[in-house]
């Protein structure tokens, strides 16, 4: 599924791996900890990522909105992939730092993450991710931005 989510923002890189898609997928398949929350991947580009949780209980705190550590995970997961859609076959991506602010509480059944690179270097990668939580009939409501330093490591 191909989403223009990158409308009048968008950033032009060019990955230095020619297999940045099926290399990220695989490496998407690898990550137990994604899967284990929950969080499926609905778009994958050069230098952007969307992805979705279906909010489950265990994703609620006791005012029944999605958790915060649930926002900052899917936020770091699809800025850490953005990033590592760019860079070499040899190389894999860590989260040096991480800024969540949250805007709004996440009340909805979907909770949606699209992960841009917005400045790539030769190690690091800033990114920034605007994160959605809303009904699959409703408008996507804002709840949350990110910033986040990508670094390239030796996979």
């Amino acid at each position: 599924m191909h989403l223009n989510y990158l409308n009048l923002n968008k950033m032009n890189f060019n990955s230095k791996n020619p297999h940045y898609k099926k290399d990220t997928l695989t490496k998407m398949s690898q990550n137990h900890f994604m899967h284990s929350v929950g969080i499926q991947m609905m778009d994958v580009q050069e230098g952007m990522v969307v992805a979705q949780l279906n909010v489950l209980d265990a994703h609620r705190q006791q005012s029944l909105v999605v958790h915060g550590g649930v926002t900052a995970t899917i936020a770091d997961i699809a800025m850490g992939f953005a990033a590592y859609t760019l860079v070499e076959p040899n190389q894999s991506t860590v989260t040096s730092d991480l800024s969540v602010h949250y805007l709004k509480p996440g009340k909805g059944s979907i909770l949606e993450a699209v992960g841009k690179v917005i400045k790539a270097g030769q190690y690091l990668y800033y990114c920034e991710c605007d994160i959605y939580c809303f009904e699959p009939s409703e408008p996507k409501v804002l709840i949350a931005r990110a910033q986040a330093t990508m670094c390239a490591v030796p996979a």
